[in-house]
């Protein structure tokens, strides 16, 4: 037979199929009948998941992908037999087609109707907030509404750190005693990393004096690119040091995006590679960096910033506390406002951190980080809260 990833294979008698296949490998290190917990939607791009469900057969939980995702209907013929829970992620796709106001609000009728549904059948529900709204959304307000119905119907909500909370009561319904807490996994093993910064560099053309800062994140136009190439040619007059920008991810090739990158293509010290990164690549832009910048503003977590620290670079974030509680102590600068005046001024206090020599503390906090314990933790807490609380059926 054809070796494929039959996990992520949309075909008839999936989530059942998915589901038996969870069923088997946890059993296998338990020998006790498992919990099920469904994800929805699971990103195979996206390590993020992976890292999180690490550890979870080995506390008797399996995971299945939810193929097609929010199809829940498809789960409730299942739940007679099994003990099921679904953990619920990024929900932006739920509307991202609708061509209009009142289709958006049917699909968010029709999703919280079989949540609903779900949970009278005896199923539980785990929400992981991983933003406020969608940054790119184009109906805030319908995004919004999906979210407050998902808060009022989820038995626990998911938040990376505890500064999350008072940022999200402020826009949703969050009862705080269902809130379980369980940082963002480093990316220790996600990647590889075996190349040296010297062979990174010499791949790249960056000469050994330079100093680099680097955005590694899709190219689009929330992520405030824009903002950071004024800053970095402000920053370029403040500094006698050799400085290098370099950009690495996807474009999502709208005009915006093409336009920036012909500019960064034609400025003699910015490095663009717009395109998708793949995974042994990665380790080629991050080894040749120095310091990392996240210069978007309206976010909640960030996975590009868990992977700088990963790879031991210090960073650039907006001034928002559930960012800098995620990070090692004294490994950032903090930046107000969408100015590139601010920005600037955040990386020439980047570039002391980039003396200062804190790459091992960095990479000693994202060893404490690691999947291995962020999952083993987050499992317990999931099985005992979701499950275990709640009684058997």
């Amino acid at each position: 037979m054809m070796a494929e990833f039959i996990n992520w294979i949309d075909t008839a008698g999936s989530p059942q199929s998915q589901l038996l296949r969870a069923e088997r490998f946890a059993a296998g290190h338990t020998g006790d009948l498992p919990l099920l917990l469904g994800s929805a939607p699971y990103f195979r791009g996206n390590p993020y998941q992976d890292l999180l469900y690490q550890r979870f057969g080995e506390s008797g939980m399996g995971v299945f992908p939810l193929n097609p995702p929010f199809n829940l209907k498809a789960l409730f013929a299942l739940q007679d037999g099994w003990r099921i829970g679904l953990h619920l992620h990024w929900l932006a796709s739920i509307l991202d087609s609708a061509k209009s106001l009142d289709e958006g609000r049917e699909r968010i009728q029709r999703f919280i109707g079989d949540l609903t549904e779900f949970k009278e059948r005896g199923g539980k529900i785990v929400w992981t907030v991983h933003n406020l709204i969608p940054h790119d959304s184009p109906r805030p307000d319908l995004d919004r509404e999906l979210r407050v119905q998902v808060c009022k119907n989820a038995d626990l909500i998911h938040l990376m750190t505890a500064s999350s909370l008072p940022l999200l009561a402020k826009e949703l319904p969050i009862d705080a005693s269902r809130v379980i807490l369980a940082p963002h996994p480093s990316y220790q093993g996600a990647y590889p990393d075996y190349i040296t910064r010297e062979e990174a560099r010499k791949s790249l053309g960056i000469e050994p004096d330079e100093i680099v800062i680097v955005l590694f994140s899709a190219l689009k136009a929330y992520k405030g690119i824009e903002t950071l190439i004024e800053a970095f040619d402000l920053l370029r007059t403040k500094s006698h040091e050799r400085i290098r920008l370099l950009l690495a991810g996807a474009s999502d090739k709208t005009e915006e995006a093409q336009a920036l990158e012909r500019r960064c293509l034609a400025h003699p010290d910015i490095l663009i590679a717009a395109r998708r990164i793949p995974s042994e690549h990665v380790q080629i832009f991050l080894r040749s960096a120095d310091l990392a910048v996240a210069p978007y503003v309206r976010t909640l977590n960030s996975g590009a910033v868990m992977l700088y620290q990963t790879f031991g670079l210090p960073v650039v974030i907006p001034a928002q506390a559930s960012l800098r509680d995620a990070l090692a102590p004294e490994s950032f600068v903090e930046f107000e406002g969408e100015g590139h005046e601010a920005l600037a001024e955040a990386l020439v206090k980047g570039l002391e951190l980039v003396r200062s020599k804190i790459t091992e503390t960095v990479t000693k906090h994202a060893e404490g980080l690691a999947a291995k314990i962020v999952s083993t933790r987050f499992a317990a807490v999931l099985r005992e809260r979701l499950f275990d609380e709640g009684g058997k059926k």
